[in-house]
């Protein structure tokens, strides 16, 4: 559970990254002391995806899919962050 003040740095990197401001975005986040919860995790991805850096992407989707196996959303968020730089990667192989 995120402390207030971790909520409204995520509130505030949230914000950030709608306004297309990914620097900001960026430090908010590495501000934010509690890192695993998946809100945060989840922001990571949008800021890698939409900013381009789609390998980032995947290996961000790869770690949150080892810490929840069960959840099958990050299996496809990996694979569309492979799908963007031309590759496909099976989440079975790892």
């Amino acid at each position: 559970m995120l402390s207030s003040s971790d909520f409204q740095r995520l509130k505030a990197a949230e914000a950030s990254l709608e306004r297309g401001d990914y620097c900001l975005c960026f430090n908010e986040l590495k501000r934010i002391d509690n890192r695993d919860d998946t809100r945060v995790d989840a922001l990571w991805w949008r800021l890698y995806s939409d900013s381009g850096l789609h390998a980032a992407a995947a290996d961000v989707a790869l770690a949150i899919q080892r810490r929840h196996p069960k959840e099958l959303a990050w299996s496809s968020w990996r694979s569309n962050s492979f799908g963007q730089i031309g590759c496909y990667r099976s989440t079975e192989a790892s």
